[in-house]
């Protein structure tokens, strides 16, 4: 299916210096693209696709496991996720990303039940960075 054309007026005194048409075509696709978008800007929304760029940074900033999971979270199905680039250096500096000690042992002091355990967070705490 074709997007329908219209007709915009070029009124730039830049496209009259070039000798441009006053009048143009314009084809309209049905993709809406934004580029650069932080995790900021993404909490809250959900998208149908997203493209993900996960380059090798020199210099900061990093990416964090908390922008990770935003990222990856503003899909609702991993089809519609995809990468920019594969960059096996990013995914494995990605790979080694951990939440942040205190909020690991949180997560951790809860038993099976889902009862706060201060013997379950104590072993967390122990155990952090362990691998």
């Amino acid at each position: 299916m074709r997007a329908p054309q219209e007709g915009v007026e070029l009124r730039s005194r830049l496209a009259a210096a070039k000798g441009l048409p006053i009048k143009v075509k314009v084809r309209e696709h049905q993709y809406c693209l934004a580029f650069a978008l932080t995790d900021f800007k993404l909490q809250g929304r959900t998208l149908r696709k997203l493209i993900l760029s996960l380059s090798d940074r020199k210099k900061p900033p990093w990416i964090t496991i908390c922008a990770f999971y935003v990222f990856i979270s503003r899909v609702r199905r991993a089809a519609s996720l995809r990468l920019l680039k594969r960059d096996d250096e990013a995914i494995k500096k990605l790979e080694k990303l951990r939440h942040d000690d205190f909020l690991y042992c949180w997560e951790q002091g809860y038993d099976a039940a889902g009862r706060w355990s201060d013997e379950c967070a104590e072993t967390a705490w122990k155990g952090r960075g362990e691998e």
